[in-house]
């Protein structure tokens, strides 16, 4: 199963990167990466038989940030993780980092991380940003549980 705090370690950086390059044969993912539809600006890979999903933007997408990369050379920006809570695993997605686990309650949550920088007004989300990343949470309808974590990069 995949470490997701060590894939979330290559947040912000280009699919040239030697991590990355490595990353990405590890898991099967051919390369070189496809490219977005024309208008675009990202292309979203799912991960083979994982509840993980990656999205990688292009280069000119991210400001300023990306004046130093190659036109249209692609950025990992998310990783989305999107658990089946049913599943008899202890811990699904692999090792998550800053402590979460996708069993916990949204108040659980809020006790392990404090409260979060951003929350929804409608939505059961919460955002909060640890160590230079995005991390937004998104709830079951209950708060018993998580529904979908989306770990990006924080230009």
């Amino acid at each position: 199963m995949l470490n997701v705090a060590n894939t979330i370690a290559l947040l912000g950086k280009s699919e040239n990167d030697n991590e990355v390059t490595a990353f990405l044969h590890d898991a099967s993912i051919p390369q070189p990466l496809k490219r977005p539809a024309r208008d675009e600006f990202q292309v979203n890979i799912q991960l083979e038989d994982q509840p993980i999903e990656l999205c990688f933007v292009t280069a000119e997408s991210l400001g300023a940030k990306g004046n130093t990369l190659a036109e249209g050379e692609l950025i990992l920006n998310t990783v989305f993780i999107i658990p089946d809570i049913e599943s008899s695993d202890d811990d699904p997605v692999g090792i998550l980092p800053f402590g979460l686990n996708i069993r916990e309650s949204r108040s659980a949550t809020r006790k392990n991380l404090g409260d979060p920088e951003w929350s929804s007004p409608v939505m059961k989300n919460d955002r909060w940003i640890i160590d230079g990343i995005r991390v937004l949470i998104c709830f079951s309808n209950d708060e018993s549980s998580v529904r979908q974590i989306a770990f990006s990069y924080d230009p």
